[in-house]
């Protein structure tokens, strides 16, 4: 009654040239300080409570677009109660002590919700044509979500739904079409383990040197398990002469039969901080793997022979060799089976696949040859190889197989479709798997690189229309890429169905142009 509770305006528009224009998000702290952006000015202002008065502290934050280009707005504004939250192409980024922080890296325009323990992102990328490659950067069925809101720290996110408007095939314009809810689950609920933390900076615990003054090569490492469950590394490695002499006080080194002092394949076996155990294997080993469950040691030796040891090499379980052909690849199972690639002594482009039991008779062997076939792995229903196969004299493609261990009977494979070969919009880029990793968490792990960003990569193994890259920031996402660059990959897939569940490229980029660079797989 008395007009004490009112409205107070703190801005108008049109105001100077310095505010003018399309203010977009409010949000204010605890100190009742308030944030809002400009549109039309690209900048972002903040109303002192304790001096009444705006303050424009855009200055050092990074406005720059995908191209490394200044100057665009901000996307999105946000606050948990004390500290301010930015979006900008670049990343999102806090304001502390009126200096911007960069707190994580994504390329194009996410929405941002902070509150006191979570900071939620949400692709809201305009979906403008790729300046290099032409294609557009649709969200998964032209739906997005915008102005998130959530009462209780998370639990549940509430907001605006925007769906790409079905009469512009340019997919620039949206319209607002509802207000939606998303219910985190639950420690009780089984979709829990599906959410995946991030971890950063991880530390080195502890480092040794292990070589001679010749011309050592390390092979490979692992980690294994002793009989009482003890967790071991282990290193395979070539050493040029002798037995390396760092080791104070030094284990006995160890001779498995048809192996003499002067062998230069040797295992090392660490508990804690020390070597407890050296063994030398054979002349030279050409690979060695470690089982999912750190029981078994596999090795190939560069004279043809595989060697399956306990978890701790204190015992040889089994041995097998070939005459006619040569070790390169070697994966043991859970179980104490190991899947073989071999490669004719007599004729080296001939690939093969034997399967070998725990016991270490051999189960199955199949001729496997295509262009290159890179690595093998086990489970106890599956065996894969991977690779790639040059179906053109321009284009390769890439080639993931998957086989029952007993027969080698085919059960899938990957990425075997055809597209036309030579339209450079139709998936020119050469593209390769060279390493795959059945993990602990159950799913088969890939490692490959393409030569630019216009490869099948881009979609499910299975399925050419439905896209399964994930692409977060500047050294995922392969738009402005050097013409034919190689591009690192990893993708994670069901090993049952093959199904592609996931897939990121990861690249360094040109400061001065942001181009994106090469990085390939063996580097």
């Amino acid at each position: 009654p008395n007009n004490k509770f009112k409205w107070e305006l703190l801005l108008s528009t049109p105001m100077t040239p310095t505010f003018v224009g399309g203010y977009q998000w409010i949000v204010a702290t605890s100190n009742l300080d308030v944030y809002t952006v400009s549109a039309f000015n690209k900048a972002v202002f903040r109303w002192s409570h304790s001096l009444q008065r705006w303050h424009n502290i855009t200055y050092d934050l990074d406005m720059r677009n995908r191209l490394g280009r200044c100057c665009f707005t901000v996307e999105s504004l946000s606050t948990d109660g004390e500290v301010i939250y930015v979006s900008t192409e670049q990343g999102t980024f806090r304001f502390r002590g009126d200096l911007w922080e960069k707190v994580t890296a994504h390329w194009g325009n996410v929405e941002i919700l902070a509150t006191k323990n979570w900071l939620f992102e949400q692709d809201a990328r305009w979906d403008l044509p790729g300046p290099s490659s032409g294609m557009l950067f649709k969200p998964s069925g032209g739906v997005r979500y915008r102005y998130l809101h959530t009462p209780n720290e998370g639990r549940v996110l509430f907001g605006m739904r925007e769906r790409h408007d079905p009469a512009d095939p340019t997919w620039t314009s949206w319209i607002l079409d509802g207000i939606g809810r998303f219910v985190f689950p639950t420690p009780n609920d089984p979709e829990y383990n599906t959410i995946h933390t991030v971890t950063y900076n991880f530390n080195l615990e502890l480092g040794t040197y292990m070589g001679t003054s010749g011309q050592d090569s390390a092979v490979g490492a692992g980690v294994s398990k002793d009989a009482t469950g003890q967790e071991l590394v282990v290193l395979a490695a070539n050493f040029a002469s002798g037995s390396p002499s760092i080791f104070n006080p030094a284990p006995q080194t160890e001779n498995l039969p048809g192996a003499t002092d002067a062998s230069r394949g040797y295992l090392m076996i660490s508990s804690s901080q020390a070597v407890s155990r050296i063994v030398r294997v054979a002349d030279g080993i050409r690979h060695m793997r470690v089982s999912r469950n750190g029981r078994y040691i596999a090795v190939g030796t560069t004279q043809g022979n595989v060697v399956v040891l306990s978890g701790d090499a204190s015992r040889t379980v089994w041995t097998a060799s070939f005459s006619d052909r040569t070790v390169y690849r070697v994966a043991p199972s859970d179980q104490g089976g190991v899947a073989v690639l071999a490669q004719l002594n007599s004729d080296t482009s001939r690939k093969w696949l034997h399967v070998f039991g725990p016991t270490g008779s051999q189960l199955s062997s199949a001729d496997v040859t295509t262009t290159s076939v890179n690595d093998v792995a086990i489970s106890a229903t599956r065996v894969w190889i991977c690779g790639f196969a040059q179906i053109d004299p321009i284009l390769q493609r890439p080639m993931l197989r998957a086989f029952v261990p007993e027969t080698l009977q085919q059960i899938y494979s990957l990425w075997n479709f055809d597209f036309p070969t030579h339209v450079a919009t139709d998936n020119m880029a050469d593209s390769r798997i060279y390493q795959l990793h059945y993990a602990l968490d159950g799913f088969l792990y890939m490692l490959g690189e393409s030569a630019g960003g216009n490869s099948i990569f881009r979609y499910d193994g299975f399925n050419p229309s439905k896209t399964t890259l994930r692409n977060p920031d500047p050294y995922t996402t392969t738009v402005n890429t050097n013409a034919a660059a190689h591009l690192l990959l990893y993708v994670r897939t069901n090993p049952e169905n093959g199904v592609v569940l996931a897939g990121q490229y990861r690249f360094p980029r040109i400061p001065a142009l942001f181009k994106a660079n090469t990085m390939k797989s063996s580097d």
